[in-house]
């Protein structure tokens, strides 16, 4: 999958948490960078997570412009999917979702059928973690290699 960002596109941190991760890449990228602020109900637990109430965006105005969401890790992919939704609903051209470690802890359907719906238009994860046999089939999940990076750090 080439993604050919332009310089006009944004980055964005899934959460607060994740602004590490948003702000390497927009540093790397030179682009700008935008978050949401991820509100929960501590009040409740579901299936052992406190709810998201709202997703709170943060950023430029994001309207035709190309986005790199850059997170740790779909798990459920909830928050990534939630997200991209919000996203193309402000406007976003592409989508492209880049967590670290791609775990589907769910399974992909709900990916199959928001990029069906154009939601998002790729995911691009690492090769530092087990993935789902699958997703080697999924036209929109691109697997970048990293082994010789961890190397260079074993050795160092």
């Amino acid at each position: 999958m080439s993604i050919g960002v332009s310089k006009s596109a944004i980055c964005f941190s899934s959460s607060e948490v994740q602004i590490p991760y948003g702000s390497a890449y927009s540093s790397v990228l030179e682009l700008d960078l935008g978050m949401f602020y991820k509100r929960r109900d501590y009040s409740r637990v579901i299936n052992g997570r406190n709810p998201i109430v709202a997703h709170e965006y943060i950023g430029n105005p994001v309207a035709g412009k190309d986005i790199l969401v850059a997170d740790d890790i779909i798990a459920t992919g909830d928050s990534m999917l939630h997200l991209a939704k919000d996203l193309k609903d402000k406007g976003a051209r592409r989508i492209i979702l880049v967590p670290t470690f791609a775990m589907f802890t769910e399974g992909t359907e709900r990916f199959d059928k928001a990029y069906a719906e154009g939601i998002f238009d790729g995911v691009i994860s690492t090769n530092l973690s087990y993935t789902l046999p699958e997703l080697s089939e999924r036209e929109w999940f691109s697997k970048a290699e990293l082994s010789k990076y961890m190397a260079y750090i074993i050795s160092a």
